[in-house]
């Protein structure tokens, strides 16, 4: 903070008191000395631009601290996708049987009329053997009444790219 009032001038802070008369620093011509003075007076104005984007960035982090501690979703953040309520089901069911590591949402499709099908595949622990699995859950479109749930172990010939 003394460097700070140093650099506005307002307060007279000698900085190099303790160094040898060799190590002073030396005086310049005027020229010199009115570059010094623009030069304090910019790094002041930068100084207080990088405070006061400090205080932002700090005024941000409390409102997703408090968003994150009360469960409400902030108004400019998006709904939940169409398929977060089958994606927790399908984390449900799998966690029963493995340990879960990763998941990805493969998406959605209409396997007959009146029956859509989620897909998600995990990435999973079984007895130390790690390997993908895909969940497929069934469900009336209309009704989201569930219809089925099949896990499958995916097999390395079928892997897909990601």
């Amino acid at each position: 903070m003394r460097l700070f009032f140093c650099l506005l001038n307002l307060q007279e802070v000698p900085i190099f008191t303790s160094l040898p008369a060799s190590m002073q620093p030396r005086t310049y011509a005027n020229h010199n000395v009115e570059r010094c003075e623009r030069m304090r007076k910019m790094s002041a104005v930068l100084l207080l631009l990088g405070l006061s984007w400090c205080s932002t960035a700090h005024a941000s982090m409390e409102t997703d601290i408090l968003e994150a501690i009360t469960h409400q979703p902030a108004p400019s953040q998006k709904p939940d996708p169409l398929y977060a309520k089958w994606s927790k089901i399908a984390f449900q069911e799998a966690g029963k049987v493995y340990v879960l590591l990763d998941y990805k949402y493969l998406g959605h499709s209409r396997v007959a009329p009146g029956v859509d099908q989620q897909q998600f595949r995990f990435w999973v622990r079984h007895q130390g053997v790690e390997f993908p699995l895909i969940v497929s859950i069934r469900y009336d479109p209309v009704s989201e009444k569930l219809f089925t749930i099949e896990m499958e172990q995916e097999r390395r010939g079928n892997l897909q790219i990601l």
